[in-house]
């Protein structure tokens, strides 16, 4: 498993005068793209070679598409529900109030995809990362399906100067009232309160620089190590059931959004559909990932029987 080494402390019996690079296990670890260097009583190896880490993260995904063939058949199979929205749905000049939120579909969509390539390569923060951005994208589409007056207020949410200014890239007081995470997961707050949760774990461990950023980082002898691949299997197996059950959640908040600018009689074939997935998820869960905690598998078998209201 290929690893990235930060701030290696140096141990009682390596003096500041060793040369770590003419010893055999680190001689070897220098040929496959890795280096040691001091910097005052600290020893950091780092990752000097991208292309064997490409090389690497190609294989993870050679690997993993075998190991979870079944969990990707099933977000494939959840991808095309999104496509079949997409192409049940025809917008008119009166779907104008639409438009924004379409291209937030579209942006959640994109986001979808991406966390499932990032979690066939073992990055769970960065598949994190992403899917925090959807459920974002997804509570402002419905934010502004909801009250089109804020249309304007989220065009002019980063008002850029003419001549570069301290303040251009800011938002706007107006964006930040308005659109507020209190807010954005306000309606219903049934419906929002386990996303919420979602947004604000995914905000804490792999987007902001706090300290949860740092606690896949482990100790391993005198080493302290950041491993670039999650090296845990049940990890993985928990985080492709809970993005099924949130990217579910998010497509039918969609269908309620664009429920008016599609057939009746197609958008509940689709809500037919969405209930039939769910339903052989939850079968999946129970076979693959028996091990998964009860509250995880109560939320899953909740969000499979009730639509977006």
């Amino acid at each position: 498993m290929t690893q990235r080494h930060i701030l290696l402390p140096l141990s009682a019996h390596c003096s500041k005068n060793t040369d770590f690079h003419l010893t055999g296990r680190f001689q070897k670890r220098k040929r496959r793209g890795f280096c040691r260097r001091e910097i005052g009583g600290y020893l950091i190896e780092e990752v000097r070679d991208l292309l064997f880490f490409l090389e690497q993260e190609q294989q993870t995904l050679q690997n993993s598409r075998l190991q979870w063939e079944q969990e990707l058949k099933l977000f494939a199979d959840l991808a095309h529900l999104y496509i079949k929205l997409k192409t049940i749905t025809k917008l008119s000049t009166k779907h104008r109030h639409l438009l924004a939120s379409v291209d937030l579909f579209l942006c959640a969509e994109s986001s979808m995809y991406s966390a499932v390539s990032h979690l066939l390569r073992r990055r769970l923060g960065d598949a994190e990362s992403v899917t925090r951005r959807a459920i974002e994208e997804t509570a402002t589409a419905y934010r502004l399906f909801k009250h089109p007056n804020l249309l304007e207020v989220y065009r002019d949410a980063y008002p850029i100067s003419k001549d570069s200014s301290s303040s251009d890239w800011r938002p706007s007081e107006q964006y930040r009232q308005a659109f507020a995470s209190g807010k954005l997961f306000s309606e219903p707050p049934e419906f929002w309160s386990e996303l919420k949760i979602d947004y604000a774990m995914f905000s804490v461990m792999a987007v902001h620089a706090g300290l949860g950023t740092i606690t896949k980082l482990v100790t391993t002898d005198t080493m302290r190590t950041m491993p670039l691949f999650e090296p845990d299997d049940k990890n993985i197996y928990r985080t492709w059931y809970h993005f099924c059950s949130i990217y579910s959640s998010l497509l039918k908040v969609f269908v309620h959004i664009l429920r008016g600018a599609g057939n009746n009689d197609m958008i509940r074939l689709l809500e037919d559909e969405i209930v039939s997935w769910h339903n052989r998820a939850s079968a999946l869960l129970e076979k693959r990932a028996p091990w998964i905690a009860e509250s995880t598998k109560a939320r899953w078998a909740e969000q499979g029987k009730n639509r977006f209201e």
